[in-house]
């Protein structure tokens, strides 16, 4: 088993939020993210956070360490990540499609807030939460949002939760 070592993050000033671009629960999520790191060259997914469509969560990184999620903002910032993020469409011409879609639940919405105020905040103060799309270059790069949702209305909800 490989055990990462990472670098320790000498600033943190923002949390970015992503999602896994999946249509529903992905099985073996851990291991699947890994294998995806793989590919792109990661010894270990680049999130500090996945928060699951049922409300569990699981810590990928260190709180302290860089991540490997947004480039350009790694060196300063703590990933999320929400499963989920896409649905299956059937074109006109016959082929599915996967699209952008808000389908994430109120658990995972709950347990960001829970991961921002009772994890990031005691260590790091308040931070601005950003979605990957609207960092910079990143911005609708791809032609649709990370995360699918209205990152206004996010914060809004969130903010709103007890």
């Amino acid at each position: 088993m490989i055990t990462p070592k990472f670098r320790p993050r000498l600033r943190t000033d923002e949390i970015i939020l992503h999602d896994l671009h999946s249509c529903g629960p992905i099985a073996h999520v851990e291991a699947r993210l890994k294998v995806d790191g793989r590919k792109l060259g990661l010894l270990f997914p680049g999130y500090h956070f996945v928060v699951l469509l049922d409300g569990n969560f699981l810590q990928m990184r260190p709180l302290d360490a860089v991540g490997n999620h947004t480039q350009g903002y790694n060196q300063r910032s703590i990933g999320i990540a929400l499963e989920g993020g896409r649905r299956v469409v059937t074109g006109e011409d016959g082929e599915e499609r996967l699209v952008p879609a808000d389908n994430f639940t109120g658990l995972q919405r709950a347990k960001v807030k829970w991961i921002i105020d009772e994890v990031i905040t005691p260590v790091y103060g308040k931070l601005p939460i950003s979605g990957h799309s609207e960092c910079g270059r990143h911005a609708w790069q791809l032609g649709y949002p990370c995360p699918a949702l209205d990152m206004d209305k996010f914060r809004e909800s969130i903010s709103q939760l007890p």
